[in-house]
């Protein structure tokens, strides 16, 4: 550990000193670390002659365990020279344990102490006097270290990367530069991550380069920092080892890419009906939409007329003192991918060029230190901040108020995308709330894990997208949904960074992830969940069913989530959804032609279906083969007495590979002129059949008003103790007779009062936003509104985290 400093700053002979069993271990792990590179690793130094001699401070990007013995190793002399500093990593975890109240590992302390490892206080926003006193006497014993002759090793990166990237350098090395005025030698270490990457056990056969810049000496180029001199070179440094690595730049690429600006997905995705011979005449028939006619053209995005952002000149240098430059942007693009949503009403807004209230920056944070950072320039100058995931919310819960005068900021999550950890006994993972769901379940399985939340948006949003807005996925009858997945928090709010803990119960009060969850980014930036994670199944299948009719459906799914089934998906389609499904296959082969009007006969004659109110279900099952096998049993017995018929594991797995495209239909309805959107809500088994027929005549009822031709159709997409969710799609052509926006919003209000009116709450999954915000107090009651519009204010009291959403 490092040994401590007196008031002038000279070196104590005794403090610290370790004991026989500590200096033992420091010996021991020195002979076992210089025989590796012997045996099992190759290290290959360029730049050696750089090194100065005596005291001196070792800065490096930091991946594997490997990189501070081979730091070691490099500089050469024994290792009770070395001291070695880092922010937070638990590798250093003995401290940061007895920091959290938890009880420390017996050995993780001596291994510590005996090695000279030296956590170091990561500075925070609102951080006491005690805690600040802390971090300065620990830089101040640092430095003293380097004074006499000593080489401290530091990671600003505050952890190991968890990828191999190089991520942001925090500013402690900028702390420790105004103690200490002799020489810091940037490093870049490479192929350590390959052999020994986070999460393994040890460390693989192979070689490691370690390339030395030159020294820097601390200069005249101080800043003045909560009231402390301090040279700025965290950013100098990450450049200089980012050049070392191969960078010419020395810099990060911040930005990500973005959904098209005016519809959903990747921009080379694009949704046809030419390979489905069915679905021009049936969208002919139920809308009246051409298909085969002329599409409507996108306007140009060179054609769109954008306004100059707000100019805030001090604000702006604030951030750029906090931030490196490439993680700011103002660009006419960035700022209009930012600015909405991906709900049928958004994309035709911008469609048509209204494009409303731009966000005037957007930044893109790499830690949660950015994020803190962020957040109190921010506050400091009244500052507008509205948190972005991916850019999916169809709820109208990203735009900024209209009318908003004051400068607004997008902080866009997506560079905090790791899984930090996973606790293989707890069987949760800590994973930072920027990642995309393709990115969070490849690190997950890499690992022989999955968390088993797969929502209609799964491609282009983010873990902290759906935490705040307290999102279901397709197979959250097994999983559940985020709010049950979700054990602990990280946020980042204007008091500070609130931190909960990952406990399976509690009784704590009112429980404040929850509060959390569904907040829309109206109590602050989440930057980190851990979250519950299951082993990957050994068999996953998902089968088709067909029903009689809906409310059979309706009535089997009920007594499925009763039995002791426990499937992954329950999920069947009214016979509305039904025709458009069947409408939507691609042609088959000869016997797929005859199979399927062989089906239709059989179902007919023998089963006496109507196969226009015939229903479409899947419902998947995943487990050991055992309870596969059992769970399909136990199902099979409840649909055969509601007389439907299981029509194998094809529909299933055409569903499987399809479930994530549906917008990309959607989209291309509108190219048609077509206007299609989803609402979705959940209620008590006994309260759907009736909730449902008043939804459908609801609607009728709009289009009939609007005099249009529409459609509606369902499914029961989740599955509860005491209800479901049904999940209503529309779809109409407008008229002449009032703006498409203007019909849009009839059709909507009509089926949201529906929900009220008849038992169900106003969206599952979605969350409130805008769009549903009318409806909210006939949902929770006035004094539930008041309850929420309290917390808002006491924790925002200037409205500056995401305005109007949810209430005004």
């Amino acid at each position: 550990m490092t040994q401590g400093a007196d008031e002038e700053g000279n070196r104590s002979e005794t403090a610290d000193r370790p004991s026989i069993p500590q200096r033992a271990v420091a010996i021991g792990f020195e002979v076992f670390a210089r025989a590796t590179f012997r045996t099992h690793i190759t290290l290959a130094v360029r730049g050696r002659e750089k090194l100065p001699s005596g005291g001196l401070v070792v800065v490096s990007n930091h991946s594997s365990h490997l990189d501070a013995i081979v730091l070691m190793h490099v500089c050469g002399g024994p290792f009770r020279r070395f001291h070695l500093a880092a922010a937070g990593d638990y590798f250093f975890g003995s401290a940061m344990a007895e920091a959290a109240g938890r009880k420390p590992s017996r050995f993780g302390a001596l291994l510590r102490t005996a090695l000279r490892l030296e956590p170091m206080p990561v500075r925070q926003l609102g951080e006491t006097p005690e805690r600040r006193g802390a971090r300065q006497r620990a830089f101040a014993s640092l430095a003293a270290s380097c004074r006499g002759g000593d080489v401290v090793v530091f990671f600003p990166e505050g952890g190991r990367s968890p990828d191999g990237l190089i991520r942001r350098f925090r500013n402690g090395i900028d702390e420790l530069s105004a103690q200490f005025d002799g020489p810091i030698v940037p490093m870049h270490i490479d192929g350590a991550y390959a052999l020994w990457p986070k999460g393994k056990r040890w460390s693989r056969r192979g070689t490691v380069t370690v390339t030395i810049g030159d020294p820097i000496i601390p200069g005249a180029n101080v800043a003045d920092v909560d009231g402390v001199k301090r040279p700025r070179l965290a950013k100098r440094l990450e450049a200089e080892v980012r050049r070392l690595a191969g960078d010419p730049t020395g810099e990060e690429q911040s930005m990500v890419q973005h959904m098209k600006w005016w519809g959903w997905g990747d921009e080379q995705v694009m949704f046809t009906h030419e390979d489905k011979p069915d679905l021009a005449p049936f969208v002919r028939e139920k809308l009246g939409i051409d298909l085969d006619g002329p599409r409507e053209q996108v306007i140009d995005f060179e054609e769109l007329s954008i306004d100059a952002p707000v100019v805030n000149e001090v604000f702006s240098a604030a951030l750029a003192s906090v931030l490196r430059a490439e993680q700011i942007t103002s660009d006419p693009m960035e700022r209009l991918v930012h600015t909405y949503g991906k709900s049928v009403r958004d994309l035709l807004r911008v469609r048509r060029g209204d494009l409303g209230r731009l966000p005037d920056v957007i930044v893109y944070p790499g830690t949660e230190d950015d994020v803190v950072a962020i957040m109190s320039t921010a506050l400091a100058y009244d500052v507008v901040v509205i948190p972005f995931g991916g850019g999916t919310n169809i709820s109208e819960s990203l735009e900024p108020p209209r009318d908003e005068q004051r400068f607004v900021l997008s902080v866009d999550m997506r560079k905090m995308e790791a899984v930090i950890e996973i606790d293989d006994v707890a069987r949760t993972a800590r994973v930072q709330a920027g990642v995309l769901g393709p990115r969070l379940e490849e690190q997950l399985n890499a690992k022989g894990w999955t968390l088993g939340h797969f929502p209609d948006s799964f491609t282009y949003s983010t873990l902290g997208g759906w935490i705040a807005t307290r999102s279901s996925g397709m197979q959250s009858d097994k999983y559940g949904d985020i709010a049950d997945i979700t054990q602990a928090l990280r946020a980042v709010t204007p008091a500070g960074v609130l931190v909960t803990r990952a406990v399976p119960s509690k009784s704590t009060g009112p429980d404040v992830n929850q509060m959390l969850l569904g907040s829309e980014g109206r109590l602050g930036i989440i930057t980190e969940a851990t979250v519950n994670v299951h082993r990957q199944p050994a068999e996953r299948k998902i089968l088709g069913y067909l029903f009689p009719d809906w409310y059979d459906a309706i009535a089997a799914m009920a007594e499925i989530a009763e039995s002791e089934a426990s499937p992954s998906v329950t999920r069947v389609a009214d016979p509305n959804e039904t025709l458009f499904s069947f409408a939507t296959k691609k042609p088959g082969g000869l016997v797929d032609k005859y199979s399927s009007a062989g089906l239709k006969e059989f179902l007919r004659r023998f089963k006496h279906y109507d196969m226009d109110r015939a229903c479409l279900g899947f419902i998947g099952y995943e487990g050991s083969h055992r309870h596969v096998k059992l769970a399909r049993k136990l199902v099979g017995e409840i649909v055969s007495r509601h007389n439907a018929i299981c029509v194998g594991s094809g529909p299933g797995a055409l569903y499987d590979q399809k479930k994530f495209d549906t917008p990309y239909i959607r989209d291309h309805l509108l190219n048609y002129g077509g206007v299609a959107d989803v609402s979705e809500t959940s209620a008590p088994w006994s309260v759907l059949p009736r909730l449902y027929d008043g939804v459908i005549e609801a609607a009728e009822k709009a289009f009939a008003e609007l005099e249009v031709q529409g459609w509606i159709m369902c499914h029961l997409s989740h599955s509860y103790h005491s209800g479901a969710c049904l999940y209503f799609t529309f779809a109409f052509i407008g008229s002449d007779r009032l703006d498409v926006l203007d019909q849009y919003a009839t059709v909507k209000r009509a089926i949201q009062q529906a929900f009220m009116d008849e038992g169900g709450t106003l969206s599952h999954h979605h969350g409130v936003g805008l769009a549903h915000a009318p409806w909210l107090e006939q949902d929770i009651s006035a004094p539930g509104v008041s309850m929420i519009r309290a917390l808002f204010d006491g924790v925002d009291p200037g409205h500056q985290l995401n305005p109007g959403k949810i209430i005004d």
